[in-house]
Order: C-alpha cells, then structure tokens, then sequence
C-alpha cells in the first residue's frame, strides 16, 4: 500500500515525536539537595537537564531564554510556574523545563517560533479533580501534534483544551 502526501507527513511527524519521547523515562528523578541545586547554569547551553547536573531548573530554563534573546522573568518566577505545573502533573519541574524547551525545539524544526515559558504558561493547565492526571510529556506531544495542523496557535490551544475536558 503506498501512503499519501499528507499521511506520509502525518506518519514521520508521529515517528519524530514517539522516538523523541521513547528515549525519556516518565519516571520522576530524584531531586539535588537544594544546597547544590541553586547554582546557576554557567556553563555552555546544555540541550537536555540531567539529575546530577547540579543545575536548579529554573535557573537552566532562565539561561535557555536569555541565549534565545527572549524576555525572562526572574528565576523565582520561573520556580514557581514550574512548581504550579508539578501540581497538575506526575513529572518533577526538571522533566518539565525539559520537556518544554524540547517542545519549542521540535516546533521551531517545523518552522514554528514559540517560546518555552510561554508554552510552559499554557500547557499547564489543570484537569478536571475526576481525570486522571497525565505526564507533562503527554501533555507536549498532543499539543505538537494539534500545532503542526493548526493554522494558529490558539486554534492549537482551544483544540487540546477541548480534548482534555471531554476526554
């Protein structure tokens, strides 16, 4: 059977983001002690957040925004929206800066400009107390794959808010 165009697209998209996702754990890492985790990031970009990396989340999510030239809060602000989003989801706030900064990678190699703490703000969002909750990552790749079909972000947005709530 020969595949379409555009279910071609559709099929290498997914792939992209289940090989993406496949190599990270949902599981949560273990937090530093906050001694060695309140450094802030000096050192060169770093694509990825380790556990031993003795780097605060929001002090390396803080350093991906001013390399990309883009506004950054203070990092107690950037502390406290990752920690809101740690409440509505079973990831630590690593796995969330992770997660995010991957997310605005996969959407710019699709020509699509959004930026991390945005995106940070508007995934977030809370379930219903009835629903299950679901990881973070799960949270980025249904909304990666709703933007890259969506002519606008909120179309994109308005479109994962509406699966969640009825799902």
């Amino acid at each position: 059977m020969i595949i379409g165009g555009r279910n071609a697209r559709r099929i290498r998209h997914l792939t992209v983001v289940a090989q993406v996702l496949a190599g990270c754990s949902n599981e949560a890492a273990p937090e530093l002690p906050p001694e060695r985790n309140d450094r802030p990031a000096v050192a060169g970009p770093q694509p990825w957040l380790a556990p031993n990396d003795g780097i605060a989340p929001e002090h390396w999510l803080l350093d991906h925004q001013l390399r990309a030239k883009a506004a950054a809060p203070p990092a107690a602000q950037i502390h406290d929206r990752l920690a809101k989003a740690a409440q509505n989801f079973a990831d630590s706030p690593r796995m969330i800066a992770n997660r995010v900064v991957q997310l605005e990678a996969m959407l710019a190699r699709q020509g699509i400009d959004e930026n991390a703490l945005e995106l940070l703000d508007e995934l977030s969002f809370a379930l219903p107390p009835e629903r299950r909750a679901e990881g973070f990552g799960a949270r980025c790749q249904q909304y990666y794959l709703l933007r890259i079909r969506s002519p606008s972000k909120q179309q994109a947005l308005s479109a994962l808010r509406a699966s969640n709530a009825k799902d």
